[in-house]
């Protein structure tokens, strides 16, 4: 009997010390310690980490046997996502400081991106970067060509080619493309009828009559709205004063006059001043020097008479000056 309950005191014990009664459960064998120094005593005799191992199987009935057990599995979840979190966040540190320095140089050249959601298509397919060359930086574009046929919008064809420089003219890059440093990786291929090999556009769209149009970004789907570009004029430039969304999408028509289904808009040459600011640049039409000198003549009479409510204070056309002139001396005179 005295043995009996010698062993019970025992087991209502420390383990370890065998002196106080314990306090503390280990999480990953359930040990009962009474102090710091037992735990650690317990972790070097056992070689036990003191963790729970969240990955090691529960049945579905243990799981729900008590909140601990599914607190338990809640909290490795948690963790798992918090960590992927981190993790996403580290890895982005450089692509958004590339992205940065892309948005910046953009913004200098007076090109407005709108960017999508991270995870996207069109953002995953972008590869748009600034690229350091022998005549300095300058922008290597993902474009999206849309070949449109006689029949519409729905029987387009889709290549986007991730290797066009800003300095390339339009025509130059869609009919003679730079061969890409990836070859794999260089056009989307993923639909083979959306997406033809670039050479089977080439034989079937290389025509003088070829157009070229820029898909304007934030109009609705059922109203599309293209601008007409010079396919002449680098990609640099027929992008100034403009907005994408990634990169740019052309639709390419060789068809007579515009694409049937959208409206079109004329391409304006806008100019890059200092600050970033951007400038119309209208185009103007030759001017004789007469009339030039007339002109100037006009508006010197009206700023010398500005208080005369007998001269009109609006010239409309050079060719007036006859009429509001001041009369010679030969006709002063009567001779």
């Amino acid at each position: 009997m005295s043995t009996f309950i010698q062993e019970e005191s025992l087991t209502a014990l420390c383990p370890l010390c065998h002196s106080r009664p314990p306090k503390y459960r280990c999480p990953a064998c359930a040990t009962r310690t009474c102090s710091v120094a037992c735990v650690e005593k317990h972790k070097l005799y056992a070689q036990c980490s003191g963790r729970i191992d969240a990955t090691a199987f529960v049945k579905r009935r243990a799981l729900l046997s008590s909140p601990a057990t599914l607190n338990r599995d809640f909290g490795f979840l948690t963790g798992v996502e918090r960590a992927l979190g981190s993790a996403v966040e580290e890895g982005d540190g450089g692509a958004r400081g590339e992205r940065g320095r892309l948005e910046d140089f953009l913004r200098r050249s007076g090109v407005s991106v709108k960017w999508a959601p991270r995870g996207m298509k069109r953002a995953v397919e972008n590869c748009t970067a600034v690229s350091k060359g022998r005549k300095g930086k300058h922008v290597i574009w993902t474009v999206e060509w849309i070949v449109l046929n006689s029949r519409g919008i729905g029987e387009a064809e889709r290549v986007l080619d991730r290797n066009v420089s800003e300095n390339t003219s339009i025509s130059q890059a869609y009919f003679h493309p730079t061969p890409p440093t990836n070859p794999s990786g260089a056009h989307e291929n993923s639909d083979s009828q959306l997406q033809p090999s670039r050479k089977k556009i080439k034989k079937k769209q290389e025509t003088p009559q070829t157009k070229f149009y820029l898909k304007k970004i934030g109009c609705p789907a059922n109203d599309p709205v293209l601008t007409k570009l010079d396919g002449s004029k680098s990609l640099s430039v027929a992008l100034r004063g403009r907005a994408v969304e990634e990169f740019p999408t052309i639709l390419v028509w060789g068809g007579d006059g515009d694409p049937m289904g959208y409206g079109i808009e004329s391409g304006v040459l806008i100019e890059v001043v200092d600050g970033g600011e951007m400038e119309v640049k209208t185009e103007t039409e030759d001017v004789p020097v007469q009339d030039m000198e007339a002109t100037e003549e006009v508006k010197q009479a009206c700023n010398d008479t500005d208080h005369n409510t007998d001269i009109p204070q609006t010239i409309e056309t050079a060719s007036t000056w006859q009429s509001i002139a001041p009369k010679s001396n030969d006709e002063s005179t009567g001779t």
